[in-house]
């Protein structure tokens, strides 16, 4: 029987697991398949060995695992398949399929367009500079992935350039970025948090652009139903590969 886990980051902030779950649940009930748990990489519970459990005394004999995340980083490499390998030890007889974090999707550029439009008029559009704020990485292939989504964006608005900066672990880092801009306009500013969920660094972000009338900034990610779209073609393309490992 096929079963799907999810795992999201985790956060101390209550809103933030919250916003989470209910993201997911959300996909949940897009998704036909009966066997579907939650579960967080940390700082939360259930934990990938609690979810990995339940869904194997339910009834899984087929797991696909998806990382709820926004970029292919060392969450997505190295945490998760270390602790997911951990899990299956006690069932060697559960096949699982890995699947793919949310990033590369084509949708995830389209999602950005969206929250932009959302928070300019047409009249602004050419004139507003925009800054795509990243969580920050040290992995070359997650600062790649939200440089092409910034391009492809860039290509689908018809705008000169979106700007890229970082909150940790990368340069630009934000307030290089913000400072950035600020020299370089006297316009208005539109910041996009390429962040899934409210919580403590999109609370650092308000914090910050609060000093200056120019600045605005997009919503988060999540409550689009383009994010939902994504993670249910991800589960999908995630399944169907039981089937390939079949033929």
């Amino acid at each position: 029987m096929k079963g799907v886990l999810y795992i999201s980051h985790g956060s101390r902030v209550a809103s933030a697991r919250h916003d989470a779950v209910h993201y997911i649940e959300r996909v949940k009930a897009r998704v036909d398949v009966p066997l579907q748990e939650v579960c967080f990489l940390e700082l939360a519970e259930p934990t990938i060995k609690q979810g990995i459990q339940r869904l194997v005394e339910r009834g899984a004999t087929d797991i696909a695992v998806m990382p709820v995340f926004l970029l292919e980083a060392r969450h997505a490499k190295k945490d998760v398949p270390e602790l997911l390998e951990a899990a299956m030890k006690p069932y060697p007889h559960v096949r699982i399929q890995y699947g793919k974090p949310l990033g590369g999707h084509h949708g995830m550029s389209q999602l950005v367009v969206e929250r932009i439009l959302e928070s300019i008029s047409s009249d602004e559009l050419l004139h507003t500079t925009y800054i795509l704020v990243g969580r920050g990485s040290s992995d070359p292939d997650a600062l790649a992935t939200l440089n092409s989504i910034a391009n492809e964006a860039k290509e689908r608005l018809g705008v000169p350039c979106i700007h890229q900066c970082y909150l940790a672990a990368a340069t630009p880092t934000f307030k290089e970025g913000i400072a950035g801009a600020l020299e370089s306009t006297n316009g208005p500013i539109l910041v996009i948090p390429y962040l899934m969920f409210s919580g403590t660094l999109l609370h650092e972000i308000d914090e910050y652009i609060g000093e200056w009338q120019q600045l605005r900034r997009t919503e988060p990610l999540n409550g689009h139903p383009q994010l939902e779209a994504v993670l249910e073609q991800r589960v999908q393309e995630t399944l169907e590969q039981f089937e390939e490992a079949v033929m």
